[in-house]
């Protein structure tokens, strides 16, 4: 297993590099020049101008910054924000944890929807609870998330107003719950002060639903499908046929069903970390998906590739953790490398 995780482990580094030199190259051929964006009216002096790409490195030939840009990245470091002057390595770990516990959320609830919904459709095939389920999947795949988004704020927070619209919890608990993990509702319960906890829980619900359609309703269609080609797989009638019991039958099933499930989970998690930046900012969630947004309307350039290099970053450790949570359910993946 030692062995298997550090092959995947060396895959990953060009693929990395690859990412890294899109990233540059596009922000490259932008023609945005970060020192004018930060001097605002006073880019129009060329001389502080100039001044200015000097310090920051800007004049050096371009694959002389590459180097620069990842050699600095491979030790946290991405520059400092044009819009606020602080490294955008302070910005990412102070956004990272409203994005992470909105991001969890929205995993757990698809998980949990997913794969029910998945497993009751593939077991009772064509019966109503499979027509059900298959057909909410198709309409969380089908609706536009921004589109959902606003139709729940203005249903459950303007129509009916059960439900907070912005914000990860109301102003009066601020200061009220010690910072231990970063997360709100987990400090909110860490320190016993429970009426934060369902303040934090009631402003999380709509964002995290939001976020949790597209990605159950792909677990649950996956779900679905993996089950109905392992049922009929040989393994699973010659069991049927030595009169296994129902509960075993049914380790047997999901076992193998859910290899290519983990797939979809595991990349959901980056992807739900990356898709948050319309939920953000419709819901005003002060996480990472609006602090890009921010940074790309303010055209802070070391800002947004800092930003992209951490998501890439993300799916890449996400990949290597689907590879080795698939060694684990089959063991035979393991020995791809004989074979």
């Amino acid at each position: 297993m030692i062995g298997f995780f550090f092959r995947r482990l060396l895959l990953a580094i060009p693929l990395v590099l690859a990412a890294s030199l899109i990233i540059f190259l596009i922000f490259e051929l932008s023609n945005v020049d970060p020192a004018q964006r930060y001097l605002g009216e006073r880019s129009q002096n060329e001389e502080v101008v100039q001044q200015l790409r000097e310090e920051w490195g800007l004049n050096d030939p371009a694959p002389e910054r590459y180097v620069r840009f990842v050699w600095n990245a491979m030790r946290g470091d991405f520059g400092k924000s044009i819009r606020t002057g602080r490294p955008v390595a302070d910005e990412i770990r102070e956004r990272l944890p409203a994005t992470i516990e909105l991001a969890g959320a929205a995993l757990l609830l698809s998980t949990i929807f997913g794969l029910v919904s998945g497993i009751v459709a593939g077991l009772k095939r064509n019966s109503i609870y499979d027509y059900t389920a298959m057909s909410i999947a198709l309409l969380g795949v089908s609706l536009p998330v921004f589109w959902l988004a606003l139709l729940l704020a203005w249903l459950f927070g303007q129509k009916l107003g059960w439900l907070p619209l912005d914000q990860r919890y109301n102003l009066i608990y601020s200061g009220t719950v010690p910072t231990r993990t970063g997360l709100w509702v987990v400090d909110a319960a860490l320190s016993g002060n429970w009426d934060a906890f369902k303040d934090g829980l009631a402003h999380l619900v709509l964002p995290a639903v939001t976020l949790a359609a597209v990605s159950s309703a792909l677990v649950a269609r996956m779900t679905r499908s993996s089950i109905l080609e392992v049922v009929r797989a040989d393994f699973i009638r010659t069991a049927e046929a030595k009169g296994v019991s129902r509960a075993r039958w049914l380790w047997h099933v999901l076992r193998n069903a859910l290899i290519p499930v983990v797939t979809i989970i595991g990349l959901e998690i980056p992807a739900l970390l990356g898709g948050a930046v319309i939920t953000e900012t419709i819901f005003t969630w002060p996480g990472m998906g609006s602090l890009l947004i921010e940074s790309i309307l303010f055209g802070d350039i070391p800002a947004v590739q800092g930003l992209v290099m951490f998501l890439t970053v993300l799916f890449v450790v996400a990949n290597i953790l689907v590879d080795i949570t698939y060694a684990v359910l089959d063991p035979r993946i393991r020995v791809g490398k004989k074979a």
